[in-house]
């Protein structure tokens, strides 16, 4: 029985695998009566698949501790010890609150209570502990995320081949704001926010024959988020872009990848605007308005030359201009100036009128009321509620 319970033990990654699967890849899509009650529909199947591989690894805890020595325990890591607190912060909250029965579950269609938080944390514990096949968990939350983004821009463009939006009205709040498989379009902003980074990076590194299908994954998850009028979302892809360059500094070949990444960018952009392509948008988005437009194909054209030259470069069999290090070190001091910069004027903006509007008002550089879709005010108001509530 011990020989069969070690083995066992031995096979525990694939649970872990299993739930990774769980998450990126079956809840994403997961639907239960389109997108009526999507929130609800999504947190019930999420609760009861938890609950589910919470049994089948306790189980396994305790095959694992017929044989302690096969268990190698190792010190927390700082991610480990971050999510150890937070669970900890979790609780003492719950144990306080004077409304135990939303602390505990949650409020009303938005389960976020000490359950829910405790099943993230189990979550990241079994996944950071069990599994060592990383690359396959993030092919299945690409797999995911490529459908999801390819059913945005679908949506977007006033296609619905889920039929989600029978019986809706053309003009009416559900058409235009709730998408693909995740419903409300701030849930799909958040979900792209994570998402298209790491269809960007496979896009990067990608080699051989999976570069053209990674590229294009990556271009369709670029649309997807660009579609969604999000701010955060340009801001998204400008940081990700940052550290791709930053990871390309030291060989030709990755540099090369960096740019066949930046290209897709201006080229969405571009095929959108020749095509004048017909998109459903939220009422208070002009997306056509401001992005349609033939000079986009200025930088499309640009890169293209830079991308022409960097082949013909390698090609030719000459020096890898990289390997040295010099440039990277350069780089480096300018994504420092070009970040105290940009903190400076985000400073100066939320102090001086002049500031902002010499930058065009724009609301993303000041946190007013309305930033954010309004989360300013909830921030404010949030804050204010926590400097006068007792210990």
């Amino acid at each position: 029985m011990k020989k069969y319970l070690a083995a066992l033990w031995e096979k525990r990654e694939m649970v872990a695998l299993a739930y990774a699967g769980f998450v990126t890849l079956v809840l994403p899509l997961y639907v239960q009566d389109g997108f009526n009650m999507i929130g609800d529909a999504k947190y019930h199947f999420y609760f009861r698949g938890s609950l589910l591989f919470m049994g089948i690894v306790f189980f396994f805890l305790l095959a694992g501790l017929t044989n302690i020595k096969q268990m190698k325990n190792k010190g927390l890591s700082y991610g480990e010890l971050f999510a150890l607190f937070f669970l900890i912060t979790t609780v003492i909250s719950f144990l306080f609150s004077p409304y135990h029965q939303d602390a505990l579950w949650g409020y009303m269609d938005w389960h976020m209570g000490m359950i829910m938080q405790g099943m993230l944390v189990f979550g990241f514990f079994l996944t950071k502990r069990w599994i060592t096949r990383h690359r396959l968990v993030s092919y299945m939350a690409c797999a995911a995320a490529l459908f999801v983004c390819a059913l945005t821009i679908l949506n977007r463009c006033g296609e619905d081949p889920l039929g989600f939006y029978r019986n809706m009205d053309w003009f009416e709040w559900n058409r235009r704001n709730l998408l693909a498989t995740i419903g409300n379009i701030n849930w799909l902003c958040c979900y792209l926010a994570v998402a298209v980074p790491v269809l960007l990076y496979f896009g990067w590194m990608a080699k051989g024959y999976w570069r053209i299908p990674a590229l294009i994954g990556a271009w369709i998850g670029l649309g997807a988020l660009f579609l969604q009028g999000s701010d955060a979302g340009w801001m998204d892809v400008g940081v990700m872009l940052l550290i791709l360059l930053w990871m390309s500094l030291s060989r030709l070949e990755q540099f090369i990848h960096f740019w066949e990444v930046a290209i897709l960018f201006p080229l969405f952009w571009s095929v959108f605007s020749l095509f004048q392509v017909d998109l459903i948008l939220p009422y208070d988005i002009d997306l056509m308005g401001k992005c349609y437009s033939p000079l986009w194909l200025i930088p499309t054209a640009v890169i293209l030359i830079i991308l022409l030259f960097l082949r013909w470069y390698q090609k030719g069999g000459r020096k890898d201009f990289l390997q040295d290090g010099r440039i990277k070190k350069a780089v480096r001091i300018l994504i420092v100036l070009m970040a105290l910069v940009v903190l400076l004027i985000f400073f100066l903006c939320q102090v001086s009128d002049a500031v902002w509007l010499f930058f065009g008002s724009r609301s993303v550089l000041r946190i007013t009321d309305e930033w954010g879709s309004f989360r300013g005010i909830l921030w404010k108001t949030a804050l204010q509620y926590y400097r006068q509530a007792p210990l």
